[in-house]
This record gives C-alpha cells, sequence and structure tokens, in this order.
C-alpha cells in the first residue's frame, strides 16, 4: 500500500519522537520494521500534514514526510501514551495506556521511504 510517514529532521520516529531503544531511522529506499508492534503510517498526505499540525501546535517542530510502500497493513485507532520503551512494550502485549491515533492512521509490518515530500 502506498504510505506516508511523519520523521523527524532527523528522519527518526517513535511516540511524539522521544528517543527509545525502539525508535526507527528511515533512509530512502531501505525497508524498516519494527522492533516491537507496528510502523504507524497514513493512508493519505492530507493525514500525514494534518499530524505534522498536531505536533507542532504541540512544540513539536522540523517534521518530515517521507512517501513509500507499506505491507501489512491495518487501520489502527489506538496508540500507546507512553513514551519509555516498557511502557510501549506493555501496549503492544495488550497492558499499556492507550490513546486513539489521530484520523487516517495504519499500522504496517514494514515501511519503505521512496522519496521526501
Amino acid at each position: 500500500m502506498k504510505a506516508y510517514k511523519v520523521v523527524d529532521r532527523n528522519c527518526c520516529s517513535s511516540v511524539f519522537f522521544y528517543r527509545t531503544s525502539l525508535s526507527l531511522k528511515y533512509k530512502k529506499h531501505k525497508t524498516a520494521s519494527p522492533k516491537v508492534g507496528k510502523i504507524f503510517v497514513f493512508k493519505n498526505l492530507k493525514s500525514a500534514k494534518k499530524y505534522i499540525e498536531l505536533l507542532e501546535a504541540n512544540g513539536y517542530s522540523g517534521s518530515r514526510i517521507f512517501s513509500g510502500e507499506a505491507e501489512n497493513c491495518k487501520r489502527m485507532l489506538y496508540m500507546s501514551n507512553c513514551t519509555h520503551s516498557e511502557e510501549i512494550r506493555a501496549y503492544w502485549e495488550g497492558f499499556g495506556v492507550r490513546k486513539r491515533t489521530p484520523y487516517g492512521t495504519y499500522g504496517c509490518d514494514t515501511f519503505t521511504p521512496l522519496e521526501e515530500i
């Protein structure tokens, strides 16, 4: 599926860009797989841009968007409400604190960035 991934200025992602042992760094044409759970992507560019607006309203600037190919995607209604690796792992095991995802969020097994928007 074509998808859009929001990353920080260093091409990393995690919950609100906090650096954890679960953070991923993305490179063009290199397939990334999550260390736990799924990679969060957006199905359309409009949703990715709305997410950046949310980040900027909360003081996070410098976001970038990659378009690329995502594999084994499904709609995600919830995401971890925590930023520490142990709590994120607990979320994926069904025990963590969660919150609603932004509209248009999907979880995928892999994401390959092809171009920066």
